[in-house]
């Protein structure tokens, strides 16, 4: 990059953002930018910029570029260029016929396999996960934030409480129960700290061999469990198994139970029956 490009980026974040995000984008703008026959910043060099990276990134960061820039423009140039109608409109167009990918689904076989041959030492963590996501048709960002304090054990079930949800507008917070035989990775679990340690953070680190630690896992890490139990199980194309995929399981596996619409709206706290139909995998029920 030009010593003028580097001396803009730096101008722009010094009074705007120093996030990774915006960086990222600035530096792709005027690395195009510098590469075509543009004279000057504008609303063209801008569209052009966001055909470019059509080809590449998902509509939703293309408007997330359209963002970061409208406000490098904005303090840079003193040019206003987030209501232009041309790339509005382009960027509306690809929205609305983008599909977006979908995270493969683990089926009910799978799960009982993963569940049975695993290891309970390397994979009790991903156990663990996998069957408080799928019973509580859970996000990963909710499996994040579930405290030790939020579980409780009544009778032969665990009853956890989230009480952090994207949808959960109001706060209220939300329970999902879990029955035998699943109890029985989760009580490993817990069991492995002690009373004094079964405060805040649910889900933790481990070490290389295999020891608990107080530290707790971030949400990409978590997020990235169901990829590493396809890969263990040996399925095909492991990393489409995504974070969403606990949650589009659990609705399909409902499904497939014979469980109404409205049962799995209410599992998986949707009031669309649009939105619903779209976590729910080709089900074997009618």
């Amino acid at each position: 990059m030009s010593t003028n490009a580097v001396m803009f980026l730096e101008d722009c974040l010094s009074h705007i953002n120093s996030s990774k995000v915006y960086i990222m984008w600035c530096t792709k703008y005027l690395e195009f930018f510098n590469s075509k026959t543009f004279s000057i910043h504008s609303e063209e060099s801008v569209f052009a910029f966001l055909r470019f990276c059509s080809s590449q990134y998902a509509p939703t960061s293309l408007w997330q570029a359209y963002s970061c820039l409208c406000k490098v423009f904005l303090f840079k140039f003193k040019l206003n260029i987030s209501k232009d109608p041309m790339i509005s409109s382009f960027l509306k167009g690809l929205s609305k016929n983008h599909l977006p990918k979908k995270s493969m689904v683990l089926s009910k076989e799978s799960i009982d396999k993963f569940l049975a041959d695993a290891d309970n030492k390397e994979h009790l963590i991903n156990k663990c996960a996998i069957v408080i996501g799928i019973h509580g048709l859970t996000r990963i960002s909710e499996l994040c934030n579930l405290n030790f304090e939020n579980v409780t054990i009544n009778q032969d079930c665990f009853i956890f409480n989230i009480v952090e949800s994207k949808t959960d507008q109001a706060k209220k917070g939300w329970n999902f129960h879990v029955l035998s035989p699943f109890t029985f990775f989760i009580q490993m679990y817990i069991d492995l700290f002690k009373t004094t340690e079964r405060s805040g953070r649910f889900f933790r680190n481990f070490t290389k061999e295999g020891k608990p630690t107080v530290t707790p896992m971030g949400k990409n890490k978590i997020g990235k469990i169901p990829c590493i139990i396809a890969s263990f199980l040996g399925l095909p194309d492991a990393n489409s198994y995504t974070g969403h995929c606990m949650r589009r399981s659990g609705a399909t596996l409902l499904a497939d139970n014979g469980a109404s619409k409205l049962m799995i709206k209410r599992a998986g706290r949707w009031k669309s029956d649009t939105v619903c139909d779209g976590y729910i995998d080709d089900s074997t029920s009618s």
